[in-house]
Order: C-alpha cells, then sequence, then structure tokens
C-alpha cells in the first residue's frame, strides 16, 4: 500500500493548497489547487472572477527523502467578460512556483542550473540521475545556457571580460572578418571588417578590462592580442585543441608511413636513417617568422647597449 499524508506534507508550494500527496514506487504524487479566484487579463488587464474550467499542469519538483516529486496542479482557467477584448480565456499563473509553459518549479531549475554550471552536461546528467532529479544533458545545457546571469548581477557585465575572438565569412573563400563574442552573455559585441592584427590590437586596447580571449590557431590573432591586450590570458577552445591533436597524430602517422617505405626499400635499420621534421601550417609558419624578426631585433638592441659602455646586469635590466 502507498502511504498517505493528510496531516502535514513534506512539500511546500507558495500560492498553493495541497490536497494529498502518495508515494507511487521511487515517486512522491502531490496533488494541489491554487488559492487565487481572480485573475488579470493578459490582453486587456481587467480583473475576472468568472471561472472558465480547470486544468491539471503537472511540474517535476526538488526530490523529498531520497523521492523523485511530481507535482498535480490543478489550475483555473478564466473567463474575460469585456465584449471588446479579442482574448476569451487564459489559464492562470502560479509565478512564485513556476513559469509559464515549463514542466519544472523554479527552485528545480535552479538547482540543475548550479550542476550543469560546475559539471557540465553528461556528468551533470549522471549526477542529476542519482539525486532523484533525471534530465537530459541537452537539457541542462539548454538550462545553463538561458540562465547564465543567474547569480551574476548584470551592472557588472557592462564591459567584457571574457570575450571569443574568431573569423567570419563575408564571401567564403575570399572576404573575411572578425566576430567578437562575450562568452558570458553569449552575445555577439562586435563585427570587425577584417582579421589584420592591428585591427584587433586596436579594438582590444579600447576595451581595458577583457581577462580571458578564447582564440582559433591563427598567428595573427595571437599577434593582435599579444599587442592589445598583454594582461588577457589567451585560451584555446576545446575544438582548436582537438583539431590540434588530430593534425599532430595525422602528420606523425604520415611520417612514420613514409619512413617505413624507405627503410623497406633501402633495407636500413630505423636508427641508421634520419627522420624529416614534422611540416609546418601557413599560420605557424608566419608567426614563427614574426618570433624570429623579433629575435633578431633584441639581439642589435643588445649589442647596441653594449657599446654604449652598458653592463651586463643593466642590459638585463633594460631588457
Amino acid at each position: 500500500m502507498t502511504p498517505d499524508y493528510p496531516a502535514t506534507y513534506p512539500v511546500i508550494l507558495p500560492g498553493c493548497d495541497i490536497q494529498s500527496a502518495q508515494l507511487q514506487g521511487s515517486m512522491l504524487i502531490v496533488e494541489a489547487d491554487t488559492f487565487t479566484d481572480q485573475s488579470h487579463c493578459p490582453t486587456c488587464g481587467h480583473v475576472s472572477h468568472h471561472i472558465h474550467s480547470y486544468r491539471v499542469r503537472t511540474l517535476s519538483d526538488l526530490p523529498v527523502s531520497g523521492y523523485a516529486v511530481c507535482i498535480k496542479l490543478r489550475m483555473k482557467r478564466f473567463r474575460c467578460r469585456q465584449r471588446v477584448c479579442a482574448r476569451q480565456t487564459w489559464t492562470e499563473t502560479v509565478p512564485t512556483l513556476a513559469e509559464r509553459y515549463t514542466r519544472r518549479t523554479q527552485r528545480l531549475t535552479n538547482a540543475l542550473w548550479y550542476i550543469a554550471h560546475a559539471l557540465g552536461g553528461k556528468p551533470g546528467s549522471l549526477l542529476a540521475y542519482r539525486l532523484q532529479m533525471p534530465v537530459s544533458r541537452d537539457t541542462l545545457l539548454r538550462t545553463l545556457r538561458s540562465k547564465t546571469t543567474l547569480t551574476k548581477n548584470t551592472s557588472d557585465l557592462d564591459e567584457p571580460r571574457i570575450i571569443g575572438i574568431d573569423d567570419w565569412a563575408k564571401r567564403k573563400g575570399q572576404t573575411y572578418g572578425t566576430i567578437i563574442v562575450d562568452l558570458e552573455r553569449h552575445q555577439v559585441i562586435d563585427l570587425l571588417p577584417d582579421r589584420e592584427p592591428q585591427t584587433v590590437a586596436t579594438w582590444l586596447s579600447q576595451h581595458p578590462n577583457i581577462e580571458i580571449v578564447a582564440r582559433d590557431r591563427s598567428a595573427q590573432y595571437a599577434l593582435g592580442m599579444h599587442q592589445g591586450a598583454p594582461q588577457a590570458t589567451q585560451v584555446t577552445d576545446r575544438w582548436h585543441l582537438l583539431k590540434n591533436l588530430w593534425d599532430v597524430i595525422e602528420r606523425s602517422l604520415i611520417s612514420a608511413k613514409r619512413d617505413k617505405n624507405k627503410l623497406k626499400n633501402t633495407r636500413n635499420k630505423p636508427k641508421d636513417y634520419p627522420r624529416e621534421p614534422l611540416p609546418r601550417s601557413a599560420p605557424e609558419e608566419a608567426y614563427r617568422q614574426v618570433r624570429r624578426e623579433q629575435r633578431i631585433q633584441q639581439y642589435h638592441q643588445v649589442h647596441y647597449l653594449r657599446e654604449r659602455g652598458l653592463s651586463t646586469r643593466r642590459i638585463a635590466q633594460l631588457m
């Protein structure tokens, strides 16, 4: 038999009157009614006391004593008595409990947001199942994106702190620009006309509060960030990290296959055959040339200071 809770109920529902609570397997079913006897028309704002009908809304709530909670909330549907109003009926809302069209209470949504923020999609989904709050990883990620400012003050997000920079095609294969996204608010901040380092550096210098910049493998963006926001930390997103790993593995396998074929033809041992260096991509080669020119300039500057009679320690301090 399933026990009832007629006297005191283990669930508190603000704005609602609990009628019964019963255990069905691993779930606690709570039936409740709303207190309201009037509602404002969403279209004309007229107060109506005329009840048209009732409907039952099913909501998931926080677990109680290891049991998942399902709320069967009977809600009133009101009729607008104004003849000039285009709306005939509407269903009342319980803003203290749940938002419109949602299937979870606000407190359950907030709990899932914290789980998604700490663990992400799949790990958070596994933990939620353990805590009797079953939810898919996609739902966790949607909750995280829709409530990114749950614990943040919107006034603190006026200036971007964490941004992402990537290129976008005006005309694919021919003309490209730069897109800048606020990764905290998930909003596009600006679109730059090109991908030149000077353009990126100029934009970054106008936003001194930037702390973290996520970018791709472009050496041009790296140079622009180094010039415009030297205080910011540059990070690479997960996709480009995996792409870097894939390229290295691919080049290594191609080189190993080439070595194997040459060794098979020449019948030499692997230790007698010198391995060729791995080929570099065009952005890597361009960034390597920029770094080389910087080292050459630093080399000439050290010799110039030495000829001026400065000591080694003083040159080290200046450099």
